[in-house]
């Protein structure tokens, strides 16, 4: 579980891995991993349920059903060209994006983040 731990990438996984751990292995109760944690004690028993039922795997989140996340049309949109969207430009610029595209107002710091994500 250590070595798990340790080569984990996602902080999220690092943080269940830890919880199970510190349960598990270290002998301390949920309610107790919950305080070091700050994490509520229902969501420290479902980690070390799902890790009993699934192994590390189970500590991974799954996938969602219903509506798309607001990032994805983000996304979608910067992957589609400028000319779709009315525009005149053959490459995105911060400052047009920062206009209202599909209902989504974007803010430049998230434009950068999500220019980032799609390399």
């Amino acid at each position: 579980m250590v070595q798990a731990y340790e080569e984990e990438k996602d902080a999220r996984i690092k943080e269940r891995i830890l919880a199970v751990k510190l349960h598990l292995v270290d002998g301390k109760s949920e309610k107790e991993v919950s305080k070091m944690l700050n994490k509520g004690y229902s969501t420290i028993k479902l980690w070390v349920g799902e890790y009993k039922k699934e192994g590390l795997d189970g500590l991974r989140d799954k996938p969602r059903s219903g509506r798309p996340r607001k990032a994805e049309k983000e996304k979608q949109i910067l992957e589609d060209q400028p000319q779709k969207y009315g525009m005149q430009q053959e490459y995105w610029i911060m400052r047009t994006l920062k206009i209202k595209q599909q209902g989504i107002e974007y803010k430049k710091s998230r434009l950068y983040e999500l220019v980032h994500e799609l390399g």
